[in-house]
């Protein structure tokens, strides 16, 4: 690139002198004199090309430089955006999005309807108890788990402690019953080579477009805790209020 730039500069230079002596009708004596005055402006541009060129190289590799290196940074604070995102709206054990995430994103999905699954792990405290708090974990990671894979068309949120929520489309019924069966009794092998069955009471509730994140969980708790109560299968929230007008 150097070469081509100094042929350029010297042609350049050379066409130019010749130019102007013309022009101006400038002539050199014989010898010495003539030869440097033609010569000149060939050998210049040759001379004077490191001088510029040089530099010019060298900033430009600079600048290439500083624009890798803000590429660089602008691509980690990106990324470092989205772990913090992610960190803040998600459940650091289970993955799951945590109660803040669930509910912004439900608070969206639900503009169109819904069904709300709503669930709550059986005997999560003598779980703990007996098998320690390692075990605890096991068993929310479990849950999560099986939420993820079932409700895998939906939201899956962690509400806190041992309730989870699912947010799934309009009319999925089927996937809500598949989380009722699969969380029916749940064999999990713990750390100390003992196994222990989990199972978790779950509500369900189709939710219309118009309502809001708010009743549609105080609609769906209330048939869950009322499964709990009477020790029966799962209700859904429409068969609780049913039992409730006719009984």
């Amino acid at each position: 690139m150097t070469v081509q730039v100094v042929v350029v500069n010297a042609s350049i230079s050379w066409a130019v002198c010749a130019s102007v002596y013309r022009i101006f009708d400038i002539t050199f004596p014989a010898g010495a004199a003539r030869h440097i005055a033609y010569l000149a402006p060939l050998v210049l541009p040759a001379v004077v090309a490191p001088l510029t060129t040089v530099p010019r190289l060298r900033l430009s590799h600079k600048l290439h430089e500083s624009n890798e290196h803000l590429r660089r940074e602008v691509e980690r604070r990106e990324a470092l955006q989205r772990d913090l995102q992610y960190q803040a709206t998600h459940d650091a054990l289970t993955a799951v999005l945590n109660r803040r995430g669930f509910i912004e994103q439900a608070t969206t999905a639900l503009q169109h309807g819904g069904v709300l699954v709503l669930v709550d792990v059986d005997k999560f405290k003598a779980v703990n108890d007996v098998h320690g708090h390692a075990a605890g974990d096991q068993v929310l990671q479990a849950i999560a788990r099986i939420l993820r894979e079932v409700g895998a068309s939906g939201l899956t949120g962690r509400l806190g402690g041992d309730e989870f929520v699912v947010l799934l489309p309009p009319g999925d019924l089927s996937a809500a019953e598949r989380i009722q069966t699969c969380l029916s009794g749940v064999p999990l092998a713990l750390p100390d080579g003992r196994t222990v069955e989990v199972s978790a009471s779950v509500g369900i509730a189709p939710v219309a477009p118009d309502a809001t994140l708010d009743t549609a969980l105080a609609t769906v708790d209330a048939g869950m805790y009322e499964r709990k109560r009477v020790g029966r299968e799962p209700l859904t929230a429409d068969a609780h209020r049913d039992q409730q007008q006719h009984g």
